[in-house]
């Protein structure tokens, strides 16, 4: 009578574990693209990110020296994803293997497998970005400056920080500011830029806020 019980407790096991993974080759992995900073690097990397259930493998793909160049790409990339499905049963690096094949044949239009890299100069200003507690910052605040603590002020006001909401506004004033060999912004200086940016990145909100102090910012960010 137990090894009765004993070897039913086997076979349900078993049929547990075939379920589980007949699951998991079911189950989507979700990919996403984006574009940020790459820590200690100069430029705007693509990023991909492999999402297995909140594990999160992250994937720098491109490497570009404005961020309209990168945007273009992820433009591409998003439209690869959108057309791509994988299950769990296909691994992290023939994902990424797939998706780059197919990024480079369609954007790039030549043969490699590796980083693609369009740095050409060292750039003075960069996006530098904290968490934020602050109403008008929820997905975090994004600041330029020479290195983290040496931020740029607004010329009008030199005791104003200049903060964008998204990396891509910020990115796009450090890239004009390098372009243009600038050391500082006029306030319409950056009302153009801010409708260049709204009309460059498709419907992201893209918005500046000149009216908080370093100090002021300090008591709503948080590493």
């Amino acid at each position: 009578m137990k090894t009765k019980i004993k070897n039913r407790n086997k076979n349900k096991n078993r049929n547990t574990r075939k379920l589980f993974l007949e699951m998991n080759r079911c189950q989507k992995v979700i990919l996403r693209c984006f574009i940020a900073q790459l820590e200690g690097v100069d430029g705007h990397a693509v990023y991909l990110a492999i999402d297995r259930n909140k594990e999160i493998e992250l994937t720098v793909v491109s490497l570009h020296s404005t961020v309209i160049k990168a945007w273009s790409v992820a433009v591409a990339a998003r439209k690869i994803l959108e057309n791509s499905s994988y299950s769990y049963k296909h691994s992290n690096e023939v994902i990424l293997k797939t998706f780059v094949a197919a990024l480079v044949a369609d954007y790039f239009d030549y043969s490699s497998d590796s980083v693609l890299n369009e740095i050409e100069v060292p750039s003075k200003w960069k996006t530098f970005s904290t968490k934020s507690k602050h109403p008008d910052f929820a997905n975090g605040v994004f600041v330029i400056g020479t290195s983290a603590t040496e931020i740029l002020m607004l010329e009008e006001e030199p005791k104003k920080l200049i903060l964008a909401n998204t990396y891509l506004m910020s990115a796009y004033i450090a890239d004009f500011m390098n372009q243009n060999q600038l050391d500082s912004l006029l306030m319409a200086d950056i009302n153009r830029l801010v409708h260049e940016a709204q009309r460059a990145f498709s419907s992201t909100k893209h918005q500046i806020f000149c009216s908080l102090t370093a100090s002021e910012l300090f008591k709503w960010a948080y590493r």
